[in-house]
């Protein structure tokens, strides 16, 4: 885009975005408020063509915050872009942040993995992975069912969205999903009477490892365009509208922050709701001073650079 257009189009997505935020704050009555908000939709879509990005709001519909029903991508509706993957190191909140995409974007998001039914009950796309979708979940590697051609290689560029958590919230929570006994591990905790600390001592620094490694293959990687958003932030009402906001500005999608404010207001599902009960173990019961020291010492060099310490970590969700 020449630089006159593309100052335009930022200059056009500036002024419709403080349009959203003052209709948000006064809303217009009558008729003037309807042509308002046409013009204002009008002019959001104008702004994405020229970004070529996909506009989050319906077409020919003004802005009105509700619940919505996310659809897949018609053929051709990305371009020649390929489908982003939503990455994380298991137990960092990826599931959540899908919620938020889809609700943020209007579209469905994927995943990698297609044999968890819990998952299949909360995401109309968890069996895709594909470009129909708007982002594709995964961990680790990517398995070798969805051929994401550019996470690895250098001719087709693919963009990889890492919503990252701080290690060791992240590991007692993967540690809780794999060892609980309930129909949805997915928010489980672990009952007292099973916690075994000597297991959870050994599994949990073998995970700090796997974190560790992770992280550093995954910032190696010169073959994919990389952005990162802390789960902390995301979940951090003070934070969280701009953190999905510029998620969603990366994955491709035109938003602006009050679509990302609505996004968190119709958030919620029972099969991602954790809660705690009285009985249920603790991540500073499980996790002692020695076993934190030792935790750190492994994940330090790579979880300094998103300004994670061995002091702010005691965060659940």
């Amino acid at each position: 885009m020449p630089p006159g257009r593309k100052g335009l189009a930022c200059l056009a997505a500036g002024l419709t975005s403080a349009l959203l935020v003052a209709l948000w704050a006064h809303p217009l009555v009558g008729s003037d408020a309807a042509t308002a908000a046409q013009e204002e939709v009008r002019a959001v879509q104008l702004s994405c063509r020229d970004q070529h990005q996909l506009s989050a709001l319906p077409k020919g519909q003004p802005f009105a915050c509700g619940k919505r029903v996310p659809r897949l991508l018609r053929d051709g509706e990305r371009g020649s872009q390929p489908a982003p993957v939503l990455w994380s190191f298991p137990g960092s909140g990826n599931s959540y942040v899908r919620v938020l995409v889809e609700q943020g974007s209007g579209y469905l998001t994927g995943s990698v993995y297609h044999k968890d039914e819990v998952m299949k009950k909360v995401f109309a796309g968890e069996e895709f992975c594909d470009d129909s979708v708007i982002a594709i979940k995964s961990h680790y590697k990517v398995p070798s069912r969805c051929k994401l051609v550019g996470v690895d290689d250098p001719k087709r560029p693919r963009k990889i969205a890492v919503v990252v958590r701080h290690p060791v919230t992240a590991i007692f929570a993967e540690y809780s999903r794999k060892v609980s006994k309930a129909q949805n591990r997915h928010i489980a905790g672990i009952e007292r009477s099973e916690f075994n600390a000597t297991h959870f001592r050994e599994v949990s620094l073998q995970m700090a490892d796997q974190w560790q490694q992770q992280m550093r293959w995954r910032y190696s990687n010169k073959a994919a365009i990389m952005h990162t958003e802390r789960f902390e932030d995301i979940t951090s009402p003070g934070k969280r509208v701009r953190a999905l906001h510029r998620l969603l500005t990366f994955i491709g999608v035109c938003s602006n922050e009050p679509l990302a404010a609505c996004a968190f207001e119709h958030s919620s599902h029972p099969a991602l709701l954790r809660t705690k009960t009285a009985s249920q173990v603790r991540i500073a019961e499980a996790v002692s001073p020695d076993l934190m020291q030792e935790l750190w010492s492994r994940v330090e060099s790579q979880a300094t650079r998103w300004n994670y310490t061995a002091r702010n970590w005691q965060v659940e969700r």
